[in-house]
């Protein structure tokens, strides 16, 4: 008779009574551990086909929370139990045996164990039964699992909500034991019969056996059965591209920012299509007319889904990143970008020479920060994309979402698809070597196979912002503004003195950045006779006198007023936003002589255009940056938010 494996999660009243105790544990027994790299090399089972326990009725206890639909909303709510994904996970697990039936064994009905809401009732075959002699061998004890064989989606979850929920360290999704069957998270009631029965605790190996300061002490490794991580994953895209057929994903077992991607619009109660394998139907046998041996059906293999452009040049990106060819028609330009801790950096470049159709910056990010990344198309009709991978060969940033870097965070801002910049932030914690490859969407449609058009033409611009105090360089057009500079037109300028065009303010390169240079004077506080002592800053309204009191402050005064210490005046355009977004602004004034720098905010118009001066600065900042009157200094945009006073 042909019969079906039914994979269900149970729902057992052992099950469902112990949810109150459960939810009272510590939160790292509910949610996900790390997985501690084995200690005895992995030695892969063959296994006899055998079904599977037909007891694992569906999982109903666990009710899904309201308003709740997606794992993306899930992950959001951050409510620190994956339970609520349960329907989905045993989807997974159902598409995982269609092609492994005999893998899996049942752990629902082991008399002194208990599951929590959100365990799944199986492990693989050997560790099951390694389990189950443990229990029997102290009856007397029971124990709670947690968690025991875990889907790709709540290993997504666990990692999502890493640094919270108790959770300190959560494996990469695609890259934990769990996913294989070969782990529980567990209390330590069985501890000696599981040692016994071939269990290994991860404090044993890594902490001399002490439960205190061990980093993952629920966890329990089975090191003996089939690594099944690359399997989770596959199913979940086989269940994606049957569910939504016109937005099918590579069935390769890989995870990245496209399985990414659809883990978060997946629905927590499974897909609706169901899985891909055909189940056959349950047939009651009749014993006066048994029905005739049919021949098995014809086995058609399912195809794979069309691998995406975008993961064929990210595929190729990452075998450039090691050295290897990258199996395309790409041709990359391999330059080295100069930037430097807590800094920024940019270039204008083009792709005149029709040679390459992918620029690759190298990048040294040698402390730890949050990176801005902004490529920017000056010319030519092309969406500019950017990709990044590590120097290990690791997807950092898809184009358009986070590769799932264990290392290197990456967030999407613009991705350049139908616009002119593509935009990211990448941040890192440790000193990492990072490459970006900088293209067209067009040439990841055509699969690296073409070339850009000769005209385009773009600027790449990266700043570091450290948490010791580095600034996010935003150039001399930011938000609207524009620095005053030589052969600006500016309304203001010429409503007060009749003048169109800014006469001074030459644009150079400083160590790749671009800024406006001039001469600089000071202005403001006690000393400041020019002005009396009911005068007031133009933007601001406030009493220049007032400002850069004392004039020698210390270093506390400066760290709880630094407003009143770092000021400047130029002659600003009010004509495109008013003088709000200039009281807004941050801009960053360098003396190039010796490479000193202060952060400032806009305060009052000026100086006099007969000085031939471009900026007056108070009297702290030009002390701070070692300038006197009528020396040159430098200035450029930095982001709003940044901090007034002395910067890298």
């Amino acid at each position: 008779m042909p019969t079906t494996t039914d994979l269900r999660f149970v729902s057992t009243r052992r099950g469902a009574g112990i949810f109150s105790f459960v939810v009272s544990l510590p939160l790292w027994m509910m949610g996900g551990c790390a997985d501690i790299p084995p200690g005895p090399d992995e030695d892969p089972l063959g296994f006899d086909e055998e079904e599977l326990d037909e007891h694992w009725g569906a999982y109903d206890d666990v009710p899904l929370p309201k308003n709740l639909s997606t794992v993306g909303e899930l992950v959001a709510q951050r409510n620190c139990s994956t339970a609520a994904a349960m329907g989905l996970s045993q989807q997974i697990a159902q598409e995982v045996a269609c092609g492994n039936q005999a893998l899996f064994e049942n752990i629902s009905d082991i008399n002194n164990v208990d599951l929590g809401p959100a365990a799944a009732p199986f492990l693989q075959k050997e560790a099951a039964r390694a389990l189950r002699r443990a229990a029997a061998r102290r009856p007397e004890e029971r124990i709670v699992i947690n968690s025991s064989w875990r889907s790709l989606v709540q290993q997504y979850i666990l990692k999502e909500w890493e640094g919270s929920c108790g959770i300190s360290v959560a494996a990469r999704p695609g890259h934990s034991r769990h996913e294989s069957g070969l782990s529980i998270d567990t209390n330590f009631g069985l501890a000696s019969s599981m040692r016994a029965e071939g269990w290994s605790w991860v404090c044993d190996r890594t902490n001399g056996g002490q439960w205190q300061g061990c980093s993952d002490p629920p966890h329990w490794d089975f090191f003996t059965g089939a690594d099944m991580r690359v399997e989770s994953v596959r199913a979940f895209q086989r269940l994606w591209n049957k569910a939504h057929p016109e937005d099918r994903i590579g069935v390769d077992g890989v995870y990245g920012a496209q399985t990414a991607a659809r883990i978060r619009r997946s629905p927590l109660s499974g897909f609706s299509a169901g899985i891909t394998c055909r189940e056959e139907p349950r047939v009651e046998q009749v014993p006066e007319e048994a029905p005739p041996e049919e021949a098995p059906p014809e086995e058609v293999p399912e195809p794979d889904a069309p691998q995406l452009d975008q993961d064929v040049a990210a595929r190729a990106f990452i075998q450039d990143a090691t050295g290897e060819d990258t199996g395309t028609s790409a041709s990359i330009w391999r330059p080295t970008a100069a930037l430097r801790a807590c800094s920024a950096w940019s270039i204008n470049e083009d792709f005149s020479s029709g040679s390459f159709n992918v620029h690759r910056y190298q990048v040294d990010l040698s402390v730890p920060g949050t990176t801005t990344v902004r490529f920017e198309r000056r010319a030519g009709a092309w969406e500019p994309a950017v990709l990044v991978v590590d120097s290990r060969g690791r997807l950092v940033y898809g184009g358009d979402a986070d590769g799932g870097n264990p290392d290197v965070e990456a967030r999407a801002v613009a991705s350049g698809q139908g616009a002119a910049i593509a935009e990211l932030t990448v941040e890192n914690n440790a000193p990492t070597r990072l490459f970006f490859f900088l293209t067209s969407w067009k040439q990841i449609d055509d699969r690296l196979s073409g070339r850009l058009p000769t005209t385009a033409r773009y600027t790449f611009a990266l700043s570091q912002q450290c948490e010791d105090g580095g600034t996010a360089y935003r150039g001399l057009d930011h938000d609207g503004l524009r620095v005053p500079r030589s052969g600006l037109s500016n309304a203001t300028l010429r409503s007060a003195l009749g003048v169109s065009v800014e006469r001074y303010g030459d644009t150079i390169a400083y160590q790749g950045l671009s800024f406006v240079r001039g001469k600089v004077s000071w202005f403001g506080g006690p000393n400041d006779t020019g002005v009396t002592s009911q005068e007031t800053g133009a933007i601001t309204g406030e009493r220049l006198r007032s400002l850069n009191s004392p004039t020698q402050p210390s270093t506390a005064t400066l760290n709880s007023r630094p407003g009143d210490f770092y000021y400047i005046a130029m002659r600003w355009d009010y004509a495109p936003r008013g003088k709000d977004a200039w009281r807004a602004a941050r801009l960053l004034v360098v003396n190039p002589t010796n490479n000193k720098a202060v952060v400032v905010r806009p305060v009052d118009w000026g100086p006099n255009i007969n000085t031939r001066r471009v900026m007056d600065l108070s009297p702290q900042a030009l002390r701070d940056l070692g300038l006197t009157t009528d020396q040159d200094a430098l200035i450029a945009f930095v982001d709003a938010g940044t901090p007034l006073g002395i910067r890298q």
